[in-house]
């Protein structure tokens, strides 16, 4: 009985060759079999898609994924890290652009106000040479003597005056001219009777016009002045007062008073004073008294020109 079970067997196994040999443990199965009924059949061929060498192969597919997913995603990070940190940097980036800004407007605006007071202290110091060179023309026209005998009173050289000045000016220099111009003295009328003032019978009265001529135009013909009067006749006795006028500008020059009484005879010379009288000048006379006759007195002038 035992020897026809191997038989049996023997015969069998003989009879399905190839499904031995698929079986044996060194032969792999077929690429993508669909035998199930053995560990080769789980365990597949390297080109499976279904067994575990394809499961393996495919896990090991999804790892490498993974890992490269997740280095992705490590390096995906540090992307956005680098990100963050240049927007970081650049915000500062942006801050420190604006304060730079800020700080060159600041500048600008100071080099504005200082280029103002720079532009303010040329103009002051314009002005200041501006007034120096003023200050300078009136220093110098200072300096510079004023033309002779000149009417102008504006600066203190024009009150010294012109070393050419004459009697004519009223500068110190004419002054001093005047007091040492003084030429010889002389007299009008000479070698002849004095001119005869007649007054009114009215005390204290003046005569009508200037009628009294005692020097006539044209007599003297140099610039004079008069310093004496000759009384040389009286008709009555009383006070008596006497204005010389220039006739020419109808002006009093001088005045002067006498008295004639009982016991007084003024017959004498009266000092008088007056301003120089330009050549060929006429002079003439009035005279009041304090008597109510109509009285008349004689004169004649002393003079020097100038």
């Amino acid at each position: 009985m035992r020897k026809l079970l191997l038989i049996f067997v023997a015969l069998l196994l003989l009879s399905v060759p190839a499904f031995a040999s698929r079986n044996s443990d060194d032969i792999v199965t077929a690429s993508n079999s669909a035998f199930n009924n053995y560990i080769t059949d789980v365990v597949g061929n390297k080109g499976d898609g279904t067994n575990i060498r394809s499961t393996v192969g495919l896990t090991k597919k999804g790892i490498a994924l993974t890992e490269n997913l997740q280095a992705d995603t490590t390096n995906l990070q540090n992307n956005i890290d680098n990100i963050e940190l240049t927007v970081t940097n650049t915000s500062a980036d942006i801050t420190n652009l604006q304060n730079n800004v800020d700080t060159i407007e600041f500048t600008v605006t100071n080099t504005r106000w200082l280029v103002t007071n720079m532009q303010n202290n040329v103009d002051i110091i314009e002005a200041d040479v501006t007034n120096a060179e003023n200050n300078t023309a009136i220093l110098t026209g200072y300096n510079v003597v004023p033309t002779a005998d000149t009417a102008d009173n504006v600066h203190i050289r024009d009150v010294i005056g012109n070393k050419s000045d004459t009697h004519d000016g009223d500068s110190i220099m004419s002054l001093l001219d005047i007091i040492n111009e003084h030429w010889v003295s002389k007299v009008y009328p000479t070698a002849a009777a004095g001119a005869t003032i007649e007054m009114k019978s009215t005390a204290w009265t003046a005569s009508n016009g200037f009628t009294n001529v005692v020097v006539p135009a044209s007599t003297i013909t140099s610039d004079f002045d008069i310093h004496y009067v000759s009384i040389e006749s009286i008709s009555a006795n009383g006070v008596y007062e006497v204005d010389l006028y220039n006739m020419d500008a109808m002006v009093v020059i001088g005045s002067f008073r006498f008295v004639k009484s009982a016991t007084q005879d003024t017959t004498q010379n009266v000092p008088v004073q007056c301003p120089i009288q330009p050549a060929n000048a006429k002079i003439g006379a009035r005279a009041i008294s304090s008597t109510a006759t109509q009285d008349n007195v004689v004169i004649s002038l002393f003079y020097n020109t100038h």
